[in-house]
Parts: structure tokens; sequence; C-alpha cells
């Protein structure tokens, strides 16, 4: 067990298996933009969940029949649920 918790000391010194302390993470330059950025989710935060798969299976459809995004709808629930709690209807909305 002293082996292990060696080998965590270690690794939270930066150092390596091989002893050597390794080099720390260059940052990356705030001008350069990741390939996976998308500007129309900028200024935007993921609202997740995980559900049964007939949930999935059953947004997409309605999203589907009513021709529009599951984004959408979401947006629409959330505003609902926003309502009956009294708070800004503020999903739906296209960011400014």
């Amino acid at each position: 067990m002293s082996g292990l918790r060696d080998r965590l000391k270690q690794v939270g010194n930066g150092k390596a298996a091989t002893g050597k302390v390794q080099p720390e993470a260059k940052a990356k330059p705030d001008n350069k933009k990741s390939p996976h950025y998308r500007p129309s989710r900028a200024g935007r935060k993921a609202v997740i969940g995980y559900f049964d798969p007939m949930v999935s299976k059953q947004m997409r459809q309605l999203a589907l029949d009513e021709d529009v995004s599951v984004e959408a709808l979401v947006g629409e629930a959330l505003d609902l649920l926003f309502e009956l709690r009294g708070l800004p209807q503020i999903a739906g909305k296209p960011s400014e």
C-alpha cells in the first residue's frame, strides 16, 4: 500500500513513471479557437439530463412531427416550468 501512496505523491508532484518532472501544460493562446468552436453556441451553456432511451426517441419524433429542433422543444418545456414557478420565461429566447 505504501508503494501506491509513494506513486501517487510522485504523480502529484508532476513526476512520470520515469521519475522525471513533467513540463507544465502550455496554455492555449486566447486568439486561437478550438476546432470544435461553434459561433451559435457562444455565450451559451449546455443543460443536459440522462433519461430512458424512449424519452429521447419520443422527443426526436415530436421534433420531427412539428418540424422544430429538440433544443426548441426543451426551451419550450423549460419556459413552461419557469412560468409554473413564477420565474421569467427566458429559455426559448434567442441569445443576444
